[in-house]
Protein backbone atom coordinates (compact mmCIF):
# COMPACT_ATOMS: atom_id res chain seq x y z
CA UNK A 1 0.00 0.00 0.00
CA UNK A 2 1.19 3.67 -0.57
CA UNK A 3 2.32 5.52 2.36
CA UNK A 4 -0.65 7.94 4.24
CA UNK A 5 -0.14 11.63 3.51
CA UNK A 6 -3.26 14.49 3.83
CA UNK A 7 -6.06 13.73 5.80
CA UNK A 8 -7.99 17.06 6.63
CA UNK A 9 -10.18 19.35 4.31
CA UNK A 10 -8.94 21.06 1.29
CA UNK A 11 -10.88 24.24 2.54
CA UNK A 12 -13.41 24.74 5.47
CA UNK A 13 -16.56 25.86 5.82
CA UNK A 14 -17.68 28.28 8.10
CA UNK A 15 -19.37 27.32 11.44
CA UNK A 16 -21.51 30.09 12.08
CA UNK A 17 -24.54 27.93 12.55
CA UNK A 18 -23.11 26.74 15.67
CA UNK A 19 -24.65 27.97 18.76
CA UNK A 20 -22.79 30.87 19.97
CA UNK A 21 -21.21 29.25 22.78
CA UNK A 22 -19.91 26.79 20.24
CA UNK A 23 -18.40 28.97 18.51
CA UNK A 24 -14.88 29.87 20.11
CA UNK A 25 -13.25 26.75 20.01
CA UNK A 26 -8.98 27.01 19.66
CA UNK A 27 -9.68 23.48 18.03
CA UNK A 28 -10.42 19.81 18.80
CA UNK A 29 -9.30 15.88 20.06
CA UNK A 30 -11.17 12.84 19.32
CA UNK A 31 -10.91 9.35 18.78
CA UNK A 32 -12.72 7.82 15.93
CA UNK A 33 -13.95 4.56 13.76
CA UNK A 34 -14.66 4.61 10.45
CA UNK A 35 -16.27 1.50 8.37
CA UNK A 36 -17.46 1.84 4.63
CA UNK A 37 -18.77 -0.12 1.85
CA UNK A 38 -18.13 0.76 -1.74
CA UNK A 39 -18.07 4.70 -0.92
CA UNK A 40 -16.34 6.79 -3.77
CA UNK A 41 -14.36 9.00 -3.38
CA UNK A 42 -15.62 12.71 -3.44
CA UNK A 43 -12.49 14.54 -4.48
CA UNK A 44 -12.17 12.07 -7.81
CA UNK A 45 -13.38 9.42 -9.59
CA UNK A 46 -11.01 6.56 -8.35
CA UNK A 47 -12.93 3.45 -7.62
CA UNK A 48 -14.93 2.81 -4.64
CA UNK A 49 -12.99 1.79 -1.40
CA UNK A 50 -14.46 -0.39 1.20
CA UNK A 51 -12.54 -0.98 4.87
CA UNK A 52 -12.72 -0.27 8.65
CA UNK A 53 -10.06 2.30 10.28
CA UNK A 54 -9.89 3.77 14.03
CA UNK A 55 -7.56 5.90 15.51
CA UNK A 56 -7.23 9.56 17.27
CA UNK A 57 -6.55 13.07 15.96
CA UNK A 58 -6.61 16.41 17.13
CA UNK A 59 -6.58 20.08 15.50
CA UNK A 60 -5.24 23.49 16.47
CA UNK A 61 -7.32 25.73 14.70
CA UNK A 62 -5.27 28.84 15.09
CA UNK A 63 -1.79 27.95 15.07
CA UNK A 64 -2.93 25.44 11.69
CA UNK A 65 -1.92 22.64 13.22
CA UNK A 66 -3.07 18.45 13.12
CA UNK A 67 -2.11 15.27 13.81
CA UNK A 68 -3.32 12.15 13.36
CA UNK A 69 -2.60 8.35 13.93
CA UNK A 70 -4.47 5.53 12.34
CA UNK A 71 -5.16 1.64 11.92
CA UNK A 72 -7.14 0.54 8.66
CA UNK A 73 -7.81 -2.85 7.43
CA UNK A 74 -9.03 -4.08 3.58
CA UNK A 75 -10.29 -6.94 2.83
CA UNK A 76 -7.89 -9.44 1.50
CA UNK A 77 -5.33 -6.99 2.54
CA UNK A 78 -2.59 -6.96 6.04
CA UNK A 79 -3.58 -4.11 8.65
CA UNK A 80 -2.02 -0.95 7.94
CA UNK A 81 -1.25 1.87 10.65
CA UNK A 82 0.58 5.44 10.75
CA UNK A 83 0.70 8.38 11.98
CA UNK A 84 0.53 11.66 10.12
CA UNK A 85 1.74 15.69 11.23
CA UNK A 86 0.49 18.55 9.92
CA UNK A 87 1.92 22.34 9.81
CA UNK A 88 0.14 24.84 8.03
CA UNK A 89 2.37 27.96 9.06
CA UNK A 90 5.51 25.89 7.55
CA UNK A 91 3.67 24.16 4.58
CA UNK A 92 4.91 20.98 6.30
CA UNK A 93 3.65 17.29 6.33
CA UNK A 94 4.98 14.30 8.10
CA UNK A 95 4.48 10.93 7.62
CA UNK A 96 5.96 8.07 9.86
CA UNK A 97 4.99 4.38 8.53
CA UNK A 98 6.54 1.29 9.21
CA UNK A 99 9.02 3.18 11.26
CA UNK A 100 10.00 5.46 7.87
CA UNK A 101 9.46 9.09 8.00
CA UNK A 102 8.85 11.09 5.25
CA UNK A 103 8.57 15.11 4.73
CA UNK A 104 6.00 16.42 2.29
CA UNK A 105 4.05 19.80 1.40
CA UNK A 106 0.74 20.87 2.17
CA UNK A 107 -1.21 22.54 -0.68
CA UNK A 108 -4.30 22.94 1.27
CA UNK A 109 -5.08 24.95 3.91
CA UNK A 110 -5.68 23.60 7.61
CA UNK A 111 -9.49 24.23 8.35
CA UNK A 112 -9.57 27.46 10.90
CA UNK A 113 -12.91 25.97 12.33
CA UNK A 114 -15.47 22.81 12.49
CA UNK A 115 -16.97 22.11 8.71
CA UNK A 116 -20.22 21.69 9.49
CA UNK A 117 -22.15 23.74 7.25
CA UNK A 118 -25.99 24.79 7.94
CA UNK A 119 -28.24 23.21 10.23
CA UNK A 120 -31.04 21.24 8.02
CA UNK A 121 -33.29 19.28 11.42
CA UNK A 122 -32.59 17.58 14.52
CA UNK A 123 -33.09 13.97 14.94
CA UNK A 124 -32.04 11.45 18.03
CA UNK A 125 -29.24 8.80 18.67
CA UNK A 126 -31.50 6.59 20.68
CA UNK A 127 -32.71 9.05 23.13
CA UNK A 128 -30.05 11.65 22.74
CA UNK A 129 -30.63 14.72 20.93
CA UNK A 130 -28.57 15.96 18.24
CA UNK A 131 -28.41 18.64 15.23
CA UNK A 132 -28.02 17.50 11.44
CA UNK A 133 -25.92 19.52 9.35
CA UNK A 134 -25.05 19.31 5.72
CA UNK A 135 -21.77 20.89 4.50
CA UNK A 136 -21.46 22.95 1.60
CA UNK A 137 -21.23 20.50 -1.61
CA UNK A 138 -17.86 20.27 -3.24
CA UNK A 139 -18.40 16.47 -4.82
CA UNK A 140 -20.85 15.10 -7.02
CA UNK A 141 -20.09 11.87 -6.15
CA UNK A 142 -21.32 11.83 -2.62
CA UNK A 143 -23.58 13.11 -0.21
CA UNK A 144 -22.73 14.35 3.74
CA UNK A 145 -24.38 15.14 7.10
CA UNK A 146 -22.94 15.68 10.16
CA UNK A 147 -24.85 14.78 13.69
CA UNK A 148 -23.76 17.31 16.33
CA UNK A 149 -24.27 18.01 19.86
CA UNK A 150 -25.16 21.63 20.79
CA UNK A 151 -25.37 20.92 24.43
CA UNK A 152 -21.83 19.98 24.84
CA UNK A 153 -20.34 21.65 21.32
CA UNK A 154 -19.51 18.08 20.03
CA UNK A 155 -19.52 16.05 17.13
CA UNK A 156 -21.37 12.57 17.31
CA UNK A 157 -21.21 11.07 13.67
CA UNK A 158 -20.97 11.45 10.39
CA UNK A 159 -22.28 9.94 6.93
CA UNK A 160 -21.27 9.73 3.53
CA UNK A 161 -23.00 8.21 0.91
CA UNK A 162 -23.06 8.09 -3.16
CA UNK A 163 -24.79 10.32 -4.75
CA UNK A 164 -25.65 7.74 -7.65
CA UNK A 165 -28.53 5.47 -6.19
CA UNK A 166 -27.85 2.77 -8.74
CA UNK A 167 -23.93 2.46 -7.19
CA UNK A 168 -24.84 2.07 -3.81
CA UNK A 169 -22.24 2.75 -1.43
CA UNK A 170 -21.98 4.23 2.54
CA UNK A 171 -19.38 5.46 4.90
CA UNK A 172 -20.10 5.90 8.84
CA UNK A 173 -17.67 7.78 11.04
CA UNK A 174 -18.39 8.17 14.91
CA UNK A 175 -16.36 10.55 17.59
CA UNK A 176 -15.42 8.81 20.94
CA UNK A 177 -14.11 10.76 23.76
CA UNK A 178 -14.72 14.26 21.72
CA UNK A 179 -12.80 17.38 23.71
CA UNK A 180 -13.14 21.29 22.16
CA UNK A 181 -9.53 21.91 22.70
CA UNK A 182 -6.28 20.23 21.11
CA UNK A 183 -3.80 17.68 22.53
CA UNK A 184 -0.06 20.13 22.20
CA UNK A 185 1.96 17.16 23.11
CA UNK A 186 0.49 15.20 19.63
CA UNK A 187 2.63 17.94 17.61
CA UNK A 188 5.83 16.27 18.88
CA UNK A 189 7.68 14.93 16.18
CA UNK A 190 9.05 11.34 17.14
CA UNK A 191 12.98 11.30 16.39
CA UNK A 192 12.73 9.02 13.17
CA UNK A 193 11.22 12.65 11.56
CA UNK A 194 13.73 14.85 13.23
CA UNK A 195 17.09 13.04 12.12
CA UNK A 196 18.43 12.85 8.65
CA UNK A 197 16.69 9.70 7.68
CA UNK A 198 14.10 11.61 6.68
CA UNK A 199 12.78 10.79 2.75
CA UNK A 200 11.50 14.16 1.11
CA UNK A 201 8.53 13.59 -1.32
CA UNK A 202 7.81 16.88 -2.76
CA UNK A 203 5.03 15.35 -4.98
CA UNK A 204 3.41 12.75 -2.64
CA UNK A 205 -0.21 11.70 -2.98
CA UNK A 206 -2.19 10.52 -0.53
CA UNK A 207 -3.84 7.50 -0.36
CA UNK A 208 -7.03 7.34 -1.46
CA UNK A 209 -9.04 6.35 1.59
CA UNK A 210 -7.48 9.38 3.14
CA UNK A 211 -8.40 11.72 0.44
CA UNK A 212 -12.42 10.64 1.55
CA UNK A 213 -11.26 11.64 5.53
CA UNK A 214 -10.71 14.89 4.09
CA UNK A 215 -14.47 14.90 4.16
CA UNK A 216 -14.85 14.14 7.05
CA UNK A 217 -12.43 16.61 9.60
Amino acid sequence: MKLIAFIFLVACATASSLPYQCQNSNGYTTNFEVSSFNCLDPNSNSPPLSFFEAGNTTIDFVGQRSFLSYFIVFEGQEPSSGSVWEFGQTGEGYILDNGVCFKTSLNYPIPSALPLGDVVGTTKIGQFQVQIFNPSKVSNNTDQAYLYDPKTCSLVSSTLSNSDLTNPGYMVLNFYDFDNSFTESWFDLPSECSSESVVSLPNFKAPKHLNMLKKFF
